[in-house]
């Protein structure tokens, strides 16, 4: 089932959001020049909120343009960027569409469930899941996980 695209939009920007109003220098160092090099962990902490909204599981997707790499979420055809903005004449913070005319410029490298990345104990186990419990307390109370 396809997710609606303006509540998952919604949804998307409220984490990015949440994300700078929690504190870039707080978080990981991978977040310190946000959005710039935080793609990768962003997308998987993403994931995670999304999942727990009740939208089910994304695939975390990387993929490499030249010498620049990116990663980012899918599901359904829907892509999910919320740090495209760090590339050249991107302009919007959050991407969500199933236009792929950016993406589709990245010679895909992997892509796997973003859940994958967790329960390894390894760097997103003791960096990054305690960082997302830091995000989702700046989120605005407008929204409850299923």
């Amino acid at each position: 089932m396809k997710a609606d695209i303006s509540y998952l939009r919604e949804l998307s920007l409220q984490f990015r959001n949440a994300i700078i109003k929690y504190g870039i220098k707080k978080l990981p160092i991978s977040f310190h020049e946000f959005p710039m090099g935080s793609c990768g962990d962003a997308s998987l902490l993403l994931g995670k909120y999304l999942d727990e909204m009740g939208l089910g599981q994304f695939d975390y997707v990387c993929g490499e343009l030249g010498r620049q790499s990116h990663a980012w979420l899918e599901k359904d055809g829907i892509i999910v960027d919320i740090t495209a903005d760090q590339f050249d004449g991107v302009t919007e913070e959050v991407i969500v569409t199933d236009n792929n005319d950016f993406h589709k410029r990245f010679e895909e490298d992997f892509r796997h469930p973003y859940i994958d990345s967790f329960g390894n104990g390894d760097f997103v186990d003791i960096e990054l899941l305690p960082a997302y419990y830091k995000i989702i307390g700046c989120l605005d109370d407008k929204y409850e996980p299923v």
